[in-house]
């Protein structure tokens, strides 16, 4: 089973459009041992969430549910657990929602995820760290408050207090990227 405020805040994460990757535009769903793993990204941030449950409620393969789909589910279940079922022509069911799943190649998040953090200091887009503040919030903290683990000019993970079952990821400024705006800002008061 899958719930829906999983669905709902793991959206924050997502690609909005899909313009480039439409792939990413969703949801990823994986079972693995025994566990489901729910998983979003953009390519600049990365959330995912091992949820307990019953495998044996979802199809055996990975899919992705759409972006459009994810919100349809989430409001037609009212808070409460949906089962995934394979459904006619490709399609699949949650919730009374038929939906195809999003074609194309998942990248395998895991790979993403530092083993370690250096603790070195990095700078970080504003709006990235909101989505992760909106996913907190939507997994029941009440303040969207995040840890973020840095380092360095590699990706940094991300907590929410009191959620073990949740790790994100997120990439910091380049040095590059920074020095475009800094360095004239910092020439206009010398």
């Amino acid at each position: 089973m899958i719930s829906p405020d999983h669905l709902k805040a793991l959206r924050y994460l997502t690609d909005k459009t899909g313009s480039i990757r439409p792939h990413l535009a969703g949801v990823h769903v994986t079972i693995r041992g025994g566990s489901v793993t729910l998983a979003a990204t953009t390519g600049e941030v990365m959330g995912m969430l091992v949820c307990v449950g019953s495998p044996l409620d979802l199809p055996p393969e990975p899919f992705t549910i759409g972006n459009d789909a994810c919100d349809q589910i989430v409001k037609a279940a009212k808070g409460k657990p949906v089962t995934v079922a394979v459904g006619p022509n490709g399609y699949l069911e949650a919730a009374g929602v038929f939906f195809k799943p999003l074609e194309g190649a998942y990248p395998d998040v895991r790979r993403v995820i530092p083993a370690t953090t250096s603790g070195n200091a990095a700078q970080f887009d504003p709006e990235l760290l909101m989505r992760f503040a909106k996913t907190a919030k939507a997994l029941g903290g009440k303040s969207g408050y995040v840890m973020v683990d840095h380092n360095g000019n590699d990706s940094a993970t991300v907590r929410i207090p009191g959620r073990a079952d949740f790790i994100g990821v997120v990439m910091p400024l380049r040095s590059t990227y920074v020095e475009k705006w800094v360095l004239p800002i910092a020439a206009a008061f010398k």
